[in-house]
């Protein structure tokens, strides 16, 4: 399974902090996967000034075409780049994180696209949309 390089970008959201490769603000990516392959697509951390865990929901809101979205919790590190502000402290700390894994049908080539939608507590909800070109 690939991954690319993605820059991970961390919001403070008023002792709310979250990470994702994609941005606070709604927005579009482009990502490319392998047919028929689980690949990486992006991944959401979220903690608190003291930095524990914040949980954050992500939802599936428009589902892929040609094939399936899963969003999966596993351990990663709060970014680097969570060492500006005030929550430098919590950068490189393990955090509980969601992962999305897109997986097209076996054989499909093509142009994909699916729509999250990230809920953080106390904040207004984030829609993402993710073109996929599956090779």
């Amino acid at each position: 399974m690939r991954k690319p390089f993605v820059s991970v970008v961390a919001a403070t959201l008023i002792g709310i902090h979250f990470a994702s490769a994609a941005a606070a603000q709604d927005g579009s990516y482009t990502r490319t996967a392998l047919s028929g392959q689980p690949e990486w697509m992006d991944e959401y951390t979220g903690w608190k000034d003291d930095c524990s865990y914040l949980s954050i929901d992500i939802v599936v809101v428009e589902p892929p075409g040609h094939g399936a979205v899963e969003p999966a919790q596993e351990i990663k590190q709060i970014p680097e780049s969570a060492k500006r502000g005030s929550v430098h402290d919590c950068a490189g700390k393990d955090m509980q994180a969601t992962v999305l894994y897109y997986t097209s049908e076996a054989g499909y080539r093509g142009g994909d696209r699916f729509k999250v939608r990230m809920d953080v507590p106390g904040r207004e909800s984030a829609f993402f949309e993710y073109e996929v070109v599956v090779e």
